[in-house]
């Protein structure tokens, strides 16, 4: 069939008009065709290819044919002909003959897909690529209102490309403040250019966009007001080094030697040259939160705190390596972790004084000035946050630390300030020791170098002695401290210029050394960030442990002032009561059991050789009601509390005496020196009693010296050496008081109970002389309340105190003979929470703790029904009370003993059922293999309960 040509479009000179084809008639592009009566089929109705004649194999192409509006070909007529379609075409056969007005339409192989709008026979109205490319091909341009076109060569594309990628302004792009990008530099609106710059050179403009934005974000860091770290200023050296070294690749790279060449094909290698750089740049773009997709307004903050910068560094490190990044860009970011965390790491290392000389004031040589000094600096208060530069030590830390590192800094902060006051002398100080410098290692030989080392030096420890030794050679210290010249460090400003630098590595070198020398991976010892972390940090942590060991050495040497047993003897023979010498004065000074109101105690003038001036003459009536079992001396002014300087005395005597009269005091010192006798030596300056500063509305019940509470103004203080406070803090000092009330109180009822005997120990002179079931009832609430303050004392001295305290001290002791026991502290700060808790058990034990205030409240009740009862007995012996009145009160004493009893007995058990351990535990923890096990708080009272649960004599008449 012949075909017609149609003339096609084209131009006939430059002031003649533009000929157009005539347009065809406008009519529908679509049908709706009828369906026929059986199913229908899209798919193959459509393709419809008859396989049997071989048309299929003759009809596709091997690839789809170029479309003829993109062509490079010149545009002619033959474009627009009819050309006829064969009977059986493909999908891409009827694409290619297809109209051209029906090009830009999309196809399917479902009739039933959308088509789009016929599009417009202007080339004008056509979209930006084909104008563009048809006004590429057109010579000369089309100059259209408002549209300036510039054309340049090869050699000044490539010329302002290099000045982009290097983040300079050129010809072509300027550097926008606002937006923080490239843009052009004309005021264009042309779009025939947006679509070749947005896939060919958008690479080259976000490269030169990042650079720009990073060297702006280093200049903002060093620009920062005064409240930056040395951990900012060297995160911004790194970031600059890093900056530098991606420029001298840009600088070097074939934008700055391409000038020369020409076609695509230079363009195209120049675009792939940039990939890697690019990733690069991006990576760092990533990690600052300036990439392309920000606006300036959207840009986060760098932390400025160090813990902060270092953890986000990290992380990005951790993120690349997880996700086998290339290795240049996981190289730089480990350089810039390596650059940035120096600082804090030499923080991190002055803080625990590693790798460098510790100079520490010199308090003195003398033992004993050491404790005269301490006695007096005790009132100074120590503050444990301790800050070394950037390092707070008491966290948080960044992510690079290791926990078990991050879990002993403190407590090694701790204890090297603590070591300083204790023995200013020890070796750590006095002697530079070698140690492994702390800096990452990124290369597989010397990560297996250092751990090679680790391993040898640890094998050595472990074959030297267990307690933690410093080697100190007094000759060698001597003779390396005279051959080091202090001078040496400033014989550097005597070189001559230039010549310093010289021998010095640049950041450049050290970079490019880092990325040559990076591993694809990580070696298989560390296999990863966090592992190679712990190897790196390992010498800091093991000298960590070094210095918590040798202040729990110093706390357990047995000839140190400081020696923590005997400490916790003093405190347990004084505050609890343990000692028979201080107890027995103390009772004299405080308590009576005497039968006679007026007579003296015997051992007030035996025990502390005093005798009062207050004395009471015989026949000289009282004005108030006998305080059974206090001393006659306290109520000799019928004031209470009693006060002034006769009682200080008192007090102070027993103090004095008790230290005295002391068996480990009496022994001859002379021949050795041992820090029980140092410690007992200045028990009596460092002991003392004080009044407690009660308020109250002045009906209070400790105002009243008939009851129980009348003693809890008085407690007894210890002053503390300063190295010692770690471990004896004031809340556990807290503690010993609040026991130490509960036995001033069990104490004066015990008392008081020995004078009801002595009262009614005689049958000539019977307290009820008429009413016999009265005289009966009072014999036997006499000894039941006798046999439950024997039980109760007895339960508080040897199980709630002497079996807790003492499997204490049994721990520190095989602490000290075998270090590396399982059972044995790992620092002081392990050993005074085990002492807190100690404590915490004997509160328990005695129904001291708030979750027990039910127990306690009727414990306290049961005693003051047995002082009532003291009482009761006294007014019947002075004769302040009949018979007759007072024999119902005694049976409501004796019902109301009986009822708290049952009541307590009660509660016992229920705690018990609470929060006690079955018994079978408690037997296989004694099978265990230790030498003892304490008895515990809770699970002690299930010893009372057993003590006092004798065939429930409370509840018989």
């Amino acid at each position: 069939m012949a075909q017609e040509p149609t003339v096609g479009p084209g131009w006939l000179g430059e002031h003649e008009k533009f000929i157009l084809p005539t347009l065809e008639p406008i009519s529908a592009y679509f049908s709706i065709p009828r369906l026929g009566n059986k199913p229908q089929d899209p798919i193959v109705q459509t393709i419809q290819l008859p396989v049997q004649s071989g048309a299929l194999h003759n009809s596709l192409p091997a690839e789809p044919p170029s479309s003829p509006a993109l062509s490079r070909a010149k545009v002619s007529s033959s474009v627009f002909a009819q050309v006829s379609k064969p009977e059986f075409t493909s999908l891409w056969n009827d694409a290619s003959f297809h109209h051209l007005r029906d090009v830009d339409r999309s196809m399917s192989w479902s009739p039933n897909a959308p088509s789009s709008n016929r599009t417009s026979p202007f080339l004008t109205e056509q979209n930006p690529s084909l104008l563009g490319s048809l006004q590429n091909r057109a010579k000369p341009s089309v100059h259209v209102k408002f549209t300036k076109v510039a054309r340049i060569t090869e050699s000044e594309l490539f010329g302002s490309l290099h000045l982009v990628v290097l983040g300079t302004s050129s010809p072509l792009y300027v550097w926008d403040v606002h937006s923080q990008s490239f843009v052009r530099a004309t005021s264009s609106d042309a779009s025939e250019f947006n679509w070749m710059s947005q896939s060919i050179l958008k690479r080259f403009l976000d490269l030169g966009t990042l650079v720009r934005r990073l060297e702006q974000l280093i200049q903002e860091l060093r620009k920062r007001p005064g409240n930056t770290n040395t951990t900012v200023h060297a995160f911004a050296h790194g970031l600059s080094s890093v900056l530098i070294f991606i420029r001298n690749r840009l600088s070097n790279g074939p934008l700055s030697r391409a000038t020369g060449l020409s076609g695509i094909h230079c363009l195209a290698t120049v675009w792939l040259y940039y990939t890697e750089l690019e990733q690069v740049v991006i990576s760092l773009a990533s990690m600052c939160s300036r990439n392309t997709d920000i606006t300036p307004d959207r840009f986060s903050e760098i932390p400025i705190s160090p813990v902060d910068l270092l953890s986000l560094v990290y992380e990005t490190l951790e993120m690349h390596v997880e996700r086998h990044s290339p290795r240049d860009i996981t190289a730089i970011i480990a350089y810039i972790l390596t650059v940035s965390s120096k600082p804090y790491i030499h923080s991190l290392c002055k803080l625990l004084a590693y790798g460098e000389t510790r100079q520490v004031h010199t308090i003195t040589t003398e033992r004993t000035q050491l404790m005269d000094l301490t006695f007096e600096g005790d009132e100074v208060e120590s503050t444990w946050r301790g800050e070394e530069g950037n390092v707070d030590a008491e966290g948080p830390f960044p992510k690079f630390i290791p926990t078990s590192l991050a879990s002993i800094l403190p407590a090694a902060h701790k204890s090297l300030k603590l070591l300083e006051g204790a023995e200013p002398e020890h070796p750590i100080f006095s002697t530079e020791v070698p140690s492994k410098e702390i800096s990452w290692i990124w290369n597989e030989e010397s990560i297996k170098n250092l751990w090679n080392e680790l391993g040898a030096c640890r094998s050595a420890m472990a074959q030297e002695s267990n307690s933690p030794q410093f080697p100190l050679d007094d000759s060698q210290t001597e003779q390396s401290s005279e051959d080091r010249d202090p001078l040496a460090e400033f014989r550097v400003f005597d070189l001559e210029p230039e010549s310093f630098s010289s021998s010095e590595r640049g950041c450049q070198v050290v970079l490019d050394e880092l990325i040559v020398s990076f591993p694809k991976m990580l070696p298989n010892i560390t296999p990863s960030p966090s592992l190679l972390c712990e190897l790196t940090f390992m010498p800091l942590q093991d000298h960590a442990s070094c210095l918590s060991r040798a202040l729990l050495a110093v706390f357990l040497d047995r000839s140190s002032f400081l020696c923590i047993d005997a400490h916790l003897e003093l405190l347990r023979s004084h505050m609890l009561l343990t000692s028979h010498s201080f107890k027995s004065r103390l009772s004299a000074a405080l308590f009576s059991d005497a039968e006679d109101r007026e007579s003296h105690s015997v051992q007030l003038c035996n025990l502390l050789r005093y005798k009062s001036k207050y004395t009471t003459l015989p026949g000289q009536s009282h004005t108030g009601r006998w305080p059974v079992g206090l001393a006659p001396l306290l109520v000799t002014r019928d004031s209470w509390p009693p006060g002034g300087s006769e009682l200080s005395f008192l007090l102070r005597a027993v103090i004095v005496d008790s230290q005295q009269n002391d068996p480990l005091s009496a022994e001859d010192t002379t021949s050795r020196v041992d820090g029980a006798h140092l410690v007992m030596n200045e028990a009596e300056f460092r002991l003392g009693f004080a009044i407690r500063e009660l308020s109250g509305r002045g009906n209070e019940r400790w105002l009243d010296p008939l009851s129980i509470e009348a003693l809890d103004f008085l407690y007894l203080d210890y002053k503390v050496p300063h190295p010692l406070q770690a471990l004896i803090p004031t809340a556990v000092l807290s503690k010993y008081q609040r026991i130490f009330a509960l036995l001033l109180r069990l104490t004066r009822v015990e008392c008081a109970i020995r004078s009801v005997f002595r009262l009614t120990r005689t049958t000539a002179a019977p307290l009820f002389p008429t009413l016999s079931s009265s005289r009966r009832v009072l014999l036997h609430f006499r000894f039941a309340a006798h046999s439950f303050l024997s039980t109760l004392a007895t339960y508080i001295y040897d199980t709630a105190i002497g079996g807790n305290f003492g499997a204490l001290l049994l721990r520190i002791t095989s602490c000290r003979e075998t270090p590396d026991a399982p059972n044995s502290f790992r620092d002081v700060f392990a050993l005074a929470e085990c002492h807190s808790s100690v404590l915490d058990d004997i509160l328990s034990a005695c129904l001291l703790r708030s979750p027990q205030r039910a127990g306690g409240d009727l414990l306290r009740g049961t005693l003051e029904v047995v002082l009532e009862f003291c009482v009761l007995v006294g007014d019947l012996k002075d004769g302040r009370m009949e018979e007759y009145q007072a024999s119902p009160v005694q049976d409501a004493l004796h019902a109301s003993f009986r009822k708290k009893v049952s009541a307590l007995m009660r509660t016992l058990e229920a705690m018990l059922e609470k929060h006690g351990k079955n018994p079978d535990q408690l037997q296989a923890a004694c099978s265990e293999g230790e030498s003892r096990v304490p008895p515990g708080g809770v699970d002690s009272l299930r010893h009372l309960l057993t003590c006092l649960n004798q065939n429930d004599w409370w509840m018989r008449p």
